[in-house]
């Protein structure tokens, strides 16, 4: 890994614990994704236990993971 660690996105903390590597991803929530998620790296904080993934997504990424018509789904 060659980015320094992240703060927690949750309480601010530094130096989370590192999880391991996440891969990179075509389906989301059950729904193929024309894009492919990149992976990234999972942490979790030491103060709060915040999980995370790192480095987040634009909000503009995650309106349209979850924007999912399939009430199945969740």
């Amino acid at each position: 890994m060659t980015e320094s660690k992240p703060c927690c996105p949750a309480c601010g903390v530094g130096n989370p614990s590192f999880l391991g590597s996440l891969p990179d991803s075509e389906w989301f929530a059950g729904k193929h994704l024309a894009i492919p998620l990149a992976g990234g790296f999972l942490f979790r904080c030491t103060q709060c236990w915040l999980k995370f993934r790192f480095p987040l997504e634009s909000p503009e990424t995650y309106r349209m993971l979850y924007d999912n018509a399939t009430t199945s789904t969740w």
